[in-house]
């Protein structure tokens, strides 16, 4: 597997919210740079542009804003569902005993 398409995968990745270590974060992160530089230089800029990395970084930190908000709220779905399933458990306890009692 190349470098470039590790990277790839990296960045795929991390786009669909999956947790990356600090090392492929790093090599993540130093492709972006590639990426920009070479993006500059196509378009006759030649020097990397600050406002480029600026933005990324505002990406990147707003991405990972998305990220854990998603995962917030999953956690709050499961609790939730655990919530209906005691208080269904609940209501059929007392349906029972008011049964019981008018019998």
């Amino acid at each position: 597997m190349t470098g470039e398409a590790n990277t790839e995968e990296l960045h795929d990745r991390m786009t669909k919210g999956e947790t990356l270590s600090s090392e492929e974060q790093t090599a993540l992160q130093i492709w972006y740079d590639e990426q920009d530089r070479a993006e500059d230089s196509l378009f006759g800029q030649g020097s990397p542009n600050s406002d480029t990395a600026r933005l990324r970084e505002q990406l990147n930190t707003g991405l990972s804003e998305v990220v854990q908000a998603a995962k917030e709220v999953e956690r709050l779905t499961e609790q939730n569902e655990i919530l209906r399933r005691e208080n269904a458990k609940l209501r059929e306890a007392v349906e029972s005993r008011l049964l019981d009692k008018a019998a």
